[in-house]
């Protein structure tokens, strides 16, 4: 037992600190992280990266327990798979894009109004169950996410092949879109009353790049 233990402790621990670098690059979901932390705060923001975090850890214990079996698997449906991806990040990124214009045509038609209503993003309602579950089907909509950690198990070896590894990458998914939360909820305070529908228009056109090089890489 006390040797199972220090072999999970230390798979866990592998987990945690492989698994920041990776969940710490920019992508659409850390984008949406930022903008919910914005639109509602910590308090009614959080279960977004809780439903982030449980697909991370879906998909780092498939990953775990398959190892490069499930990568030779997806091998010949990469290229699919990156189009299925691209074309799910645009889709967001347009819908973004179409809030934000909406919002600002909205503000300058009657500033008070806007400032009455608040701009209602894509989880203004919502439990935080829902909230959460919605989060946790966008991230597995984005099926390169599995391959990604299929690469990192084959690299990490036998240290990944037991439950302590998912848990450190769960562990690590929930620091990293925790942090990106709190970061949006400070920005909150910081930016004007258009701010949000700014971000958006942002991270609209930084999520139709990442498409772009989605389709692009090879």
């Amino acid at each position: 037992p006390g040797i199972w233990h220090a072999q999970l402790m230390h798979s866990f621990w592998l987990g945690l600190a492989s698994g920041i670098p990776l969940m710490i690059a920019v992508g659409p979901i850390a984008v949406l992280l930022v903008e919910l932390g914005i639109e509602r705060g910590v308090a009614r923001a959080w279960p977004a990266a809780i439903g982030v975090a449980s697909a991370d850890l879906t998909f780092a214990t498939l990953a775990a327990f398959s190892g490069a079996a499930l990568s030779r698997a997806l091998q010949p449906y990469t290229t699919v798979m990156r189009f299925v991806a691209a074309t799910l990040l645009v889709t967001l990124a347009a819908v973004m894009f179409r809030k934000a214009v909406t919002e600002i045509s909205r503000y300058r038609s009657g500033p008070d109004e806007f400032a009455g209503r608040g701009a209602a993003g894509p989880t203004a309602h919502g439990r935080p169950l829902r909230l959460a579950g919605r989060m946790m089907a966008l991230t597995i909509m984005n099926p390169l996410t599995i391959v990604a950690f299929t690469s990192l198990v084959v690299a990490t070896g036998d240290r990944a092949s037991n439950v302590g590894w998912p848990l450190g990458i769960m562990s690590a998914s929930l620091v990293v879109h925790v942090g990106l939360v709190i970061l949006g909820s400070t920005l909150r305070r910081a930016l004007p009353p258009l701010g949000p529908s700014w971000f958006r228009v942002a991270g609209s056109f930084l999520i139709v790049g990442l498409a772009t090089n989605l389709v692009l890489s090879h």
